[in-house]
């Protein structure tokens, strides 16, 4: 893509970390580009949480732009903004929509961003997809061309309303990785000294929703712990709701487990970036999505690390757009789990995990499909 030094980029929004990661790339490739994203993010403790550690809410250096109010008073103030930014300088407004499509008021933004020739940028990451209505799709249609998705597996419902749509990988936390790559002999140290002790350490940070469907998990648990000999030492990271609220009301669902003398559990709430690279770095498995057979950050963060992942039998879609094997342990019962159990006992470090991730989903492999996406924009 050529250089453009009156250009401007800008990703909108905080959809699992993508916008802030994104921002960096581009960055990182001489170009100019802000994260615009709701003030009351910056403010809480989310924000932390998304993107930086205990120390450090922005580790990167990202050019974080906070818009104040909500709603209306919110879409007017990102408008204004775009309205500032392309005076001087060409705009790409790379909108991550997240639950904004369910808001009118969104629609009506961005049929005022587009009579202002102000180009635009969609990509969707999942419930924004695929709960849209036809007539929104039919909207949309008129607004742009080409739309890009987060997973493969979005692709499906963007035919089903004529969308055209292309998949964009996400990008791992680059800190995570520059972290992991200096420091892998001690963390493939640390993962075999947990078997060693005969112990296997499980991270689960998927919450418990219809998505996700952990629920399968614990069930096949509950029938492969009868065969397994090792100690099994689960932290289960829980959100939206309270460490005592999952402990009353979750736990006491799988007795047979909490009482099991070889199974252990540990309650935390949701941990910024630093703390949950501790924890990836401290497990032997990650247990992913039961659902919808899609790599998620959580599951692409956990082959980072050297997990191994655990989750459900990965969709058409997903395993078609892999030219090589995908290193995660699917499955559908109890006796795979099992077979999972043998895998990461005789190889506690997920090696192929890290190679992975260098090769689909590095800032390098996924700026340069990004930059081509961008240059059908500006000569759209």
């Amino acid at each position: 893509m050529k250089r453009y030094d009156d250009l401007i980029i800008a990703q909108v929004g905080y959809v699992a970390n993508v916008p802030y990661f994104l921002t960096y790339a581009l960055m990182s490739k001489g170009f100019e580009s802000i994260n615009l994203l709701p003030e009351d993010i910056v403010n809480s403790k989310f924000a932390k949480i998304f993107y930086g550690s205990r120390y450090n809410g922005n580790p990167l250096n990202v050019r974080l732009i906070p818009i104040k109010g909500t709603g209306l008073v919110y879409i007017n103030k990102l408008a204004h903004k775009f309205k500032y930014f392309s005076r001087e300088k060409f705009l790409i407004a790379h909108l991550h929509i997240g639950s904004a499509l369910r808001d009118h008021l969104f629609l009506w933004f961005l049929e005022k961003l587009y009579k202002k020739k102000i180009k635009l940028a969609f990509e969707f990451h999942g419930t924004d997809l695929r709960n849209l209505s036809s007539s929104k799709a039919k909207f949309l249609r008129y607004i742009y061309n080409t739309f890009l998705v987060s997973t493969p597996d979005l692709i499906t419902y963007c035919e089903a309303l004529e969308l055209p749509c292309m998949w964009l990988p996400n990008v791992v936390d680059p800190y995570y990785i520059l972290f992991i790559k200096n420091k892998i002999e001690n963390i493939i140290y640390n993962k075999k000294h947990n078997i060693e002790k005969g112990l296997i350490k499980v991270l689960i940070p998927t919450r418990l929703d219809e998505h996700k469907n952990l629920q399968l998990f614990y069930e096949m648990l509950s029938e492969a712990v009868k065969n397994i000999d090792f100690y099994i030492h689960i932290t289960h990271i829980v959100w939206p709701e309270t460490v005592d609220a999952f402990i009353n009301r979750v736990l006491p669902t799988y007795k047979h487990l909490t009482k099991n003398k070889n199974i252990k559990f540990k309650v935390l709430p949701l941990q910024n970036r630093y703390d949950l690279l501790s924890l990836y770095l401290d497990s032997n498995v990650v247990i992913g999505q039961f659902k919808l057979g899609i790599l998620s950050l959580t599951e692409l963060e956990a082959l980072a690390t050297l997990n191994h992942v655990i989750m459900s039998r990965l969709n058409v879609r997903t395993k078609a757009v892999y030219s090589s094997e995908v290193p995660v342990c699917s499955i559908n019962d109890s006796s795979e789990l099992g077979k999972c159990f043998d895998r990461i006992i005789s190889e506690p470090a997920n090696l192929s995990g890290l190679e992975f991730i260098e090769r689909y989903h590095s800032i390098e492999k996924v700026i340069n499909m990004l930059l081509s996406y961008y240059y059908n924009v500006i000569h759209w």
